[in-house]
């Protein structure tokens, strides 16, 4: 691997103008010799460091890849057909490689001969799609499987605690509702706080399970810019009630999309639809539930087509700039139709949060700006769901990082 590697990786994930493109936004790479990469910023990027880790940052052999049809300027959007090839062989200088995929059914990853470290000790590695949780919990206990992060809280609860190995933390993530700028009720301040105040967010937490907790803001609890406790909405039916009559908009439907067969943390999102629907109606206002399959719920958000959306932001980095694709005018504000022109003063305040680099100045400066994005509840925060890895006992060195991801080969077969 050489810094070539490097700056073809990095320029064709910003000019496939693809989802995770916008994390090159501003930035520029190039190379300073084989063994040096310069990357520059627009902006200060405090957080520059975390973004790398990223999976969308993974570096790759630049030849092979060009072999394939692999572009990285600016006509990879329309001119890169190496897109495919990913599926088929390993390209980076991982652990593993990539030895047979099946599409929705399994993954299959050998050792590879090329890795610099130590051997691990499970040299062959194959992970199968299984959609039944009940045959889950059967494998991991009975020993057909040797690892699950698919269980809810809840499941994992039930597990027989003698036959499984259990390591459950909070991710950097959250479930939210987000609620359209463009026509209808939501467009109402009043309509929209009635939603916020209506939501039986402990209730919420119940569903999620053991580990789970409200979210104070759009930027997690373990991240740096969180709100505190104190800064998370509370319930109150009565207030709720009063917002809505004060809309004028009471007759007026809610519909909730969401990825009907989607988990989050183990848990189906059709869960938490439902509670909010019925909170909700408590308050005296009418709802609807609009489920459907992950691809076409997830496309109708992303262009802008849904009333209420309720998803979970899986973050590419855990640093409170990643987060303000809430802003005004950010990724997930352009799917709701909310401008920075409409809202200057909030985007005044994510501008000065990205530009403070002291992680105290940064901590005040992403709390204000939270605080802002929360009082127009165009972006509800609902609660944040922890992830659990659970394995058979033959394996040890359970291990999740700060996203949640399981490093393989740290895994230890225990004798």
């Amino acid at each position: 691997m050489t810094s070539a590697d490097v700056v073809f990786a990095y320029d064709r994930l910003k000019n496939l103008q693809g989802a995770a493109s916008y994390l090159m936004d501003g930035l520029t790479v190039s190379a300073d010799g084989e063994d040096t990469v310069v990357i520059s910023s627009e902006v200060p990027q405090p957080g520059l460091l975390q973004m790398l880790t990223a999976g969308n940052f993974s570096i790759y052999d630049s030849e092979a890849i060009k072999a394939e049809g692999g572009i990285s300027d600016e006509t990879a959007a329309t001119e890169d057909t190496a897109a495919d090839v990913f599926a088929q062989k390993s390209f980076g200088t991982g652990a593993y490689s990539l030895k047979g995929y099946e599409p929705n059914a399994e993954v299959n990853l050998a050792f590879s001969s090329n890795w610099r470290g130590d051997e691990p000790d499970f040299t062959s590695i194959i992970i199968r799609n299984s959609r039944s949780i009940q045959q889950q919990v059967l494998n991991v206990q009975n020993g057909g499987s040797d690892l699950t992060i698919s269980l809810s809280a809840p499941q994992v609860e039930e597990l027989d605690a003698s036959k499984v190995n259990v390591l459950s933390q909070p991710l950097p993530q959250l479930i939210y509702m987000a609620l359209t700028n463009s026509e209808g009720p939501t467009t109402n301040a009043d309509f929209r706080k009635a939603i916020a105040l209506g939501l039986d967010y402990e209730g919420l937490v119940e569903v999620a399970g053991k580990g789970a907790a409200q979210a104070t803001g759009v930027i997690p609890t373990t991240v740096l810019g969180a709100l505190s406790e104190g800064d998370a909405l509370q319930r109150d039916v009565e207030a709720a009630k009063q917002a809505l009559a004060d809309s004028g908009m009471a007759d007026q439907e809610l519909s909730i999309s969401f990825g009907s067969d989607y988990t989050v943390g183990g848990q189906d999102m059709g869960l938490f639809a439902q509670k909010i629907q019925s909170d909700l109606q408590e308050i005296g206002m009418n709802v609807t539930l609009d489920g459907a399959p992950t691809q076409v719920s997830r496309t109708a958000n992303q262009e802008g087509k849904i009333q209420a959306a309720l998803w979970p932001w899986p973050p590419d980095y855990a640093d409170p700039s990643q987060f303000l694709i809430y802003n005004p005018g950010g990724l997930l504000a352009t799917r709701t139709h909310w401008t920075a022109e409409e809202a200057p003063e909030i985007d005044a305040l994510a501008q000065a949060a990205q530009l403070a680099i002291d992680p105290a100045d940064r901590e005040t400066a992403y709390q204000e700006w939270a605080r802002a994005i929360r009082d127009t509840n165009r972006f509800i925060a609902v609660v944040e769901v922890p992830q659990a890895l659970v394995t058979s006992k033959r394996v040890g060195n359970l291990n999740m990082d700060v996203m949640g991801t399981v490093h393989l080969d740290a895994l230890t077969l225990e004798q």
